[in-house]
């Protein structure tokens, strides 16, 4: 029997619950549960889920009313009371709705917010070199002053917002360049001069020369808009000394010519730095050493640490209701760009794991991330590839002559908020499929861990999965063992999870793709590079929605399925590296966008 749809949202997998527990004492549980905000829901989310599960496993005739029915676990010959099952369900919603009230209340009185006017740490330098930028201010050949442009980028909670505050809280910024009003971005889409204008002069400090610190900005900033500034404040008899511009993205001030730029991007904190942050937060002389394991999970980043030092020595009983990965989703959710699934399915991959921009994306396309009415899959990937970027949620960028991204890497704190958001939909497989439940959507497997000779049975349950990544940690490094993937076992997956629209079978020496492949009706990306089989099933053509397919380096592929072109939905195609292949071959394909560079034999002349 097929598996039912996924509950996928907080709201229906709540209901779900109610519905198989059908019990009235426990509504006031369902009450305080229903009442969460939105970064407490994203959090109760993946408990709730664990107790869908629990009750999941449990025979579908369970839910009758009848006083002598019993639930039966699948799998056991054991009979459970239903009111036993009732009863653990109903500690867990107990648990759960506890969790909800502390968050909803009581969190910020017993963890506290980061203090405000809390000792600059690990920044010394960068303090020293913004103050520098501030008042070294060059004049054009007119005598004519330039307004410089600071910009302070990184990752949310990196610290920027503080380092500007402390650097023109500094009394030579202040005597040689001026005083500061800061304006926080809450307009998005247009840079409203009229009104930022308006802040600084409605400013009652007793300066005329004037700084401006834009905070958290995501508008991209052109020499337009810094003359309107200028112009604004000169007619009320105020003159704009310099801008600081906070923000996630460096490229925010990249329309700017005129005045001259000055980019910092903050890195993570090293360890001592970490340590003491940590200590000035809580205002103690030494840090426990039982808080050093914790501290890495924060990765550097000041946010993350003084969340930590509030949340371990904070009064219980908050030990009873959060992690710390919790706390950090918490203080992190307001970013709306961790709420969508693209985010998320990044969650597969492993930490710092190098991603090809090309490539995820069209993963992205494949899972039906990127729909739109107006513009392409592609155009959209770009779009929301950029706008991890601009967040510095991806870092280590490399970009291609055009300025696109070509390659980038998680910030590891971000992937481990992306794995913990997506645990019941996307899994990293064990040897064992412990996590695995039949909800599973996507799967990963650490190709470490020996899955060459078959996945773990329990997967065999997931039949709603759509993506199966089969993954090396590092793709650049060979794994000391040979992997081969036997025909046999790919028969096994073609055969059971039918719904697949990602498959990503590279390197793992398959020598012969089973015939069954036509079994996956609704694959759209399918990578089967560096193995050595040498020829293809025909059976291959009868993928008809198959967008995306890598055969880079197969060198042993001699020949394409005679009715190749029947792909009619292929657009990107990787033969780079095969051999014996033709554009003319290649041009009966008719939806083709993409085609890589591929050898061709010695001798052979190029299609005309």
């Amino acid at each position: 029997m097929e598996a039912s749809a996924a509950p996928k949202t907080f709201e229906q997998i709540l209901q779900k619950i109610e519905e198989i527990v059908n019990d009235e004492n426990s509504k006031n549980l369902f009450d305080m549960i229903k009442e969460c905000d939105v970064k407490a829901t994203a959090i109760l989310k993946q408990q709730l889920g664990n107790v869908l599960t629990g009750l999941e496993k449990l025979d579908t005739e369970s839910s009758s009313k009848k006083a002598s029915m019993r639930f039966f676990s699948k799998g056991s010959s054991s009979q459970i009371p239903l009111n036993t099952l009732k009863m653990k369900a109903i500690e867990d919603l107990e648990r759960i709705a506890r969790k909800a009230e502390y968050l909803n209340g009581t969190r910020e009185a017993l963890v506290g917010i980061a203090e405000e006017g809390l000792e600059l740490v690990g920044r010394k330098k960068e303090k020293e070199d913004i103050i520098d930028q501030l008042t070294s201010v060059s004049r054009s050949r007119d005598g004519a002053r330039r307004v410089p442009v600071i910009i302070i980028a990184g990752l949310a909670g990196i610290g920027k917002t503080k380092l500007a505050s402390h650097v023109c809280q500094d009394r030579e910024v202040q005597n040689h360049v001026g005083f500061p009003t800061r304006v926080i971005c809450t307009n998005y889409n247009t840079f409203d001069a009229d009104s930022i204008a308006k802040r600084v002069i409605d400013d009652t400090t007793n300066s005329t020369n004037r700084i401006i610190i834009l905070d958290d900005w995501r508008l991209e900033i052109g020499d337009q808009h810094v003359k309107a500034l200028q112009d604004k404040l000169k007619k009320a008899g105020l003159c704009l000394t310099a801008i600081i511009i906070t923000a996630r993205s460096c490229l925010v001030p990249r329309n700017i010519a005129a005045s001259p730029v000055k980019l910092n991007a903050l890195p993570a904190l090293n360890e001592i730095e970490s340590v003491s942050l940590f200590k000035k937060t809580l205002g103690q002389d030494k840090a426990d050493d039982s808080s050093k394991p914790m501290l890495a999970k924060c990765y550097g980043v000041p946010q993350a640490i003084m969340t930590m030092a509030k949340w371990q020595h904070s009064p219980p009983p908050r030990s009873q209701f959060t992690e710390l990965t919790e706390e950090l989703i918490y203080s992190y959710y307001y970013d709306e760009v961790l709420t969508h699934l693209w985010f998320t399915y990044c969650s597969l991959f492993p930490r710092r794991y190098e991603f090809d921009a090309e490539r995820l994306i069209h993963l992205w396309m494949a899972e039906g991330f990127l729909s739109s009415s107006n513009l392409s899959p592609e155009v959209i990937g770009r779009g929301y590839l950029r706008n991890l970027v601009e967040r510095s949620i991806f870092q280590d960028v490399t970009e291609d002559k055009f300025g696109e991204v070509k390659s980038c890497k998680m910030h590891p704190l971000m992937h481990d908020i992306a794995r913990f958001l997506a645990d019941r939909e996307n899994i990293n497989v064990d040897l064992n499929g412990d996590k695995v439940h039949q909800h599973v959507l996507r799967a990963s497997f650490d190709l470490s861990l020996g899955f060459d000779e078959g996945i773990p049975a329990p997967l065999n349950k997931a039949k709603q999965l759509t993506s199966i990544l089969f993954l090396r940690a590092d793709p650049h490094l060979d794994l000391p063992l040979k992997l081969k993937m036997s025909a046999k076992v790919l028969k096994d997956i073609f055969m059971n999870f039918k719904k697949l629209k990602v498959l990503d079978l590279r390197k793992l020496n398959i020598e012969e793709v089973p015939s069954s492949i036509e079994e996956l009706k609704d694959l759209k990306y399918l990578d089967l590079s560096e193995n050595v089989m040498k020829e293809l099933p025909s059976s291959i053509t009868k993928l008809t929605k198959l967008e995306t397919l890598k055969l880079y380096d197969c060198k042993n592929l001699k020949k394409l399925p005679k009715d190749f072109k029947n792909l009619a939905q292929l657009k990107h195609l990787d033969l780079e590296g095969c051999l014996g292949f033709t554009d003319r071959e290649m041009s009966k394909i008719s939806a083709l966008q993409t085609l890589s560079t591929f050898v061709k034999p010695r001798g052979t002349r190029n299609a005309q």
